[in-house]
């Protein structure tokens, strides 16, 4: 599921070390039961229950265009749960689920800047959400991340 970039911050030894820990006797079973436990339990109502308020602070949420686990659409209509003007979406182009390991660079790059705008009240002031390879400019760099709004 995850994306073959120069700059990955996982390597084929990283990726060798995962494959033999997750070789091992019930470690799948494990990390599959984390999913059964909290995902397809019932847990809809309480989840909607949880959420009838608003998050009163600012939210980043940066997601891989190429995530084959969490489609796109799971982004629409995620601002009736932050405030006003609170969230910030980026979209990176080449990355997966694992958006801090495919891009290293953009998403420390992301959330510093992210964290620098809060600190400083910078980042309830709204805007649009970034998407990658298009809307808004700004740069990352090689144009694979939209930084416009950060």
């Amino acid at each position: 599921m995850g994306v073959k970039r120069a700059d990955a911050a996982m390597s084929e030894t990283d990726l060798a070390v995962m494959k033999h820990a997750f070789s091992q006797q019930g470690v799948v079973r494990g990390a599959v039961n984390y999913y059964r436990a909290n995902m397809f339990r019932g847990k809809e109502e309480g989840m909607e229950r949880a959420m009838e308020g608003r998050l009163a602070m600012p939210v980043l949420v940066v997601w891989g265009l190429k995530d084959r686990a969490l489609g796109e659409e799971l982004l629409v209509g995620m601002d009736k749960y932050v405030e006003e003007g609170g969230l910030r979406v980026v979209t990176i182009e080449d990355a997966s689920h694992w958006v801090q390991v495919d891009a290293p660079k953009e998403t420390s790059e992301l959330v510093w800047r992210f964290a620098v705008q809060v600190r400083t009240g910078g980042a309830g002031e709204g805007g649009e959400a970034g998407k990658a390879g298009g809307g808004g400019g700004g740069g990352g760099g090689e144009g694979k991340t939209a930084l416009s709004n950060l």
